[in-house]
C-alpha cells in the first residue's frame, strides 16, 4: 500500500513540475498577444508589423526565453537525477 501511495505522490508531484513549467510561457505569449492588439489599436495608421512590435517589445522576448531556457535546464537536470 505504501508503494502505491508513494507512487502516486511522485506523479502527483511530476504534474505540478509540469504545471510550473509550462503556465508562465502560456503567460508570456498572451500578454504580448494582447500587448500586441493595444499596440495595433493605438497605432492603426502605421503600416508596421510584426517585426516593429518585436523590435519594440524585447523585454517580453528575453524573458519568454529565460523561461523557457529555466524550464528546459530544469528537465533536463530532472532526467539525469532520475
Amino acid at each position: 500500500m505504501t508503494g502505491y501511495l508513494t507512487a502516486l505522490l511522485n506523479e502527483m508531484g511530476s504534474l505540478a513540475a509540469m504545471l510550473v513549467i509550462i503556465i508562465p510561457p502560456i503567460g508570456v505569449v498572451c500578454v504580448m498577444l494582447n500587448d500586441y492588439k493595444h499596440y495595433r489599436e493605438n497605432h492603426w495608421q502605421r503600416s508596421r508589423g510584426l517585426a516593429g512590435f518585436i523590435r519594440q517589445e524585447q523585454p517580453y522576448i528575453y524573458l519568454l526565453a529565460l523561461v523557457t531556457f529555466l524550464a528546459v535546464g530544469e528537465l533536463l537536470l530532472y532526467s539525469v537525477i532520475l
